[in-house]
């Protein structure tokens, strides 16, 4: 992959901290809405500085999405292949990371991590509840 030179005006919209390391959980909030916690940590310099966020699960999904986009169009592909067809993917957010998608054992439905729902997918529909050898992967 083949970098642009950056413009001064990317050099000034892109300034700032440059954190190193992120991580983010799902949780209910005090008022029991489902929120997704954002943890990023600055490692340069002397110390570290962390950063938390709170979000709302819509404006997470939001943002995974733009972020997804983001990525497919400057050819960032973390793991090309592992997501599953758009019909399968999750009713409720649309996830479709397979890692995500983790399917019940002996059942014919999957529980979605990025927001808990559970639903069956398309493709289960075919085969729903035949006899298996094997568990459902996908």
């Amino acid at each position: 992959m083949t970098h642009e030179p950056q413009t001064n005006a990317d050099a000034r919209r892109f300034a700032g901290a440059v954190y190193d390391d992120a991580n983010a959980e799902i949780g209910t909030n005090a008022a029991g809405e489902r929120v997704v916690r954002i943890d990023l940590t600055y490692g340069r310099g002397t110390g570290a500085v962390e950063y938390t966020l709170i979000v709302a699960l819509d404006a997470a999904i939001a943002l995974r999405n733009h972020l997804d986009a983001a990525f497919a169009a400057a050819g960032v592909d973390d793991e090309p292949g592992a997501d599953v067809d758009p019909e399968d993917a999750c009713p409720n957010c649309g996830e479709r990371r397979q890692d995500l998608l983790v399917w019940f054992e002996n059942a014919d439905q999957v529980q979605c991590e990025s927001c808990g729902h559970v639903y069956a997918p398309r493709r289960a529909a075919k085969t729903a509840g035949e006899p298996r050898s094997e568990p459902r992967s996908w």
